[in-house]
């Protein structure tokens, strides 16, 4: 139960967040593909663990597996976006949090130069 309640949060809070945060650090141009992008896969793993399912119905404890199975990406998610991940500089930007922002920004585009970084995301 306890694994059916966590991975039940865990989805529901991927599912509403990571669209966001997704659609928020993506340059203009790529913001639709990007969100798109995100909500294939989800669809694609609800396919796959059908199939999944259908198979695993003959199994006594097939569907707990299943259950377990979801637990997987979440965690990752989580142990990612705790870790690696910075807040949305478009949040801190409306926190009054400009210096964060900045960090975060410079964080988020490793490779290009401060200014080219601050730039983008001026015009977007």
């Amino acid at each position: 139960i306890l694994g059916r309640v966590v991975g039940g949060i865990g989805n529901g809070f991927l599912l509403v967040i990571m669209p966001v945060y997704a659609s928020e650090l993506s340059p203009h141009d790529l913001r639709g593909k990007t969100v798109t992008l995100f909500q294939f896969f989800i669809t694609v793993g609800i396919f796959l663990m059908s199939f999944y399912n259908k198979y695993a119905q003959d199994i006594p404890w097939g569907w707990r597996f299943g259950f377990a199975l979801q637990a997987i990406p979440c965690l990752v998610v989580f142990v990612v976006s705790w870790c690696v991940l910075p807040e949305s500089p478009r949040y801190l930007v409306r926190r009054g949090k400009h210096d964060k922002a900045r960090k975060a920004l410079v964080k988020l585009a490793s490779g290009q130069s401060d200014k080219e970084v601050i730039a983008e995301y001026e015009l977007n």
